[in-house]
C-alpha cells in the first residue's frame, strides 16, 4: 500500500490516498494539521502579506509623489501666470506712459502753432488797424484839404459875386 499525501488548496488539510485494488471502495481520511504544518503554512502567507504591505506602502508613496508633482506643477503654472500678468502690466504701463508723452508733445506743438498763428493774426490785425488809421488820417487830411480848397474857392466866388454885384448895383 502506497500513501500519497497531498495538500489540498485553501483548506490547509492533508488527504491520504492509498493504492487500492480495482473494484474496492476508496475512502478518504481527513487528517487534522499539526502545529508544525500550520507554521509551514503561515510562512508563505506571512511572506505574501509582507509583500502586499510593501506594495501598498510603495503605492501610497507613489501616490504622495504624484500629488507632490501635481502641487509643484500647479505652483509653477501659477507662478508663470503671475509672471505673465506682471509682464502684461509692465507693457501696459509702458504703453500708457508713451501715449501720455506723445499726447503732451502733441498738445505742446498745438499750443505753439496756436501761439504762432495768434501772433500772426495779431500782427495782421495790428497791420490792418495801422493801415486803416493811416488811410483814415489820409482821408481826413485830403477831406480837410478839399474842404479848405472848397471854402477858399467859395470865398473867391463870393467875393467875385459881391464885386460884380457892386459893379452892377453901384
Amino acid at each position: 500500500m502506497t500513501i500519497d499525501r497531498r495538500q489540498t488548496r485553501g483548506s490547509g488539510r492533508k488527504t491520504e490516498k492509498r493504492d487500492v485494488k480495482p473494484g474496492a471502495e476508496v475512502k478518504e481520511t481527513i487528517v487534522e494539521p499539526t502545529a508544525k504544518v500550520e507554521e509551514e503554512l503561515a510562512k508563505p502567507l506571512d511572506e505574501f502579506l509582507g509583500r502586499a504591505q510593501k506594495a501598498y506602502i510603495t503605492y501610497i508613496e507613489a501616490q504622495k509623489d504624484v500629488w507632490k508633482a501635481y502641487d509643484e506643477t500647479q505652483q509653477r503654472v501659477e507662478d508663470d501666470y503671475r509672471q505673465a500678468e506682471q509682464n502684461a502690466n509692465s507693457v501696459r504701463d509702458e504703453v500708457i506712459e508713451q501715449a501720455l508723452i506723445l499726447r503732451s508733445k502733441a498738445e505742446l506743438e498745438a499750443e505753439q502753432a496756436y501761439m504762432k498763428d495768434m501772433g500772426q493774426v495779431q500782427q495782421t490785425y495790428a497791420n490792418a488797424r495801422e493801415e486803416a488809421k493811416t488811410t483814415c488820417e489820409e482821408s481826413l487830411r485830403q477831406a480837410s484839404a478839399t474842404y479848405k480848397q472848397t471854402i477858399e474857392q467859395a470865398q473867391r466866388i463870393r467875393e467875385q459875386a459881391i464885386g460884380l454885384a457892386r459893379k452892377i448895383f453901384v
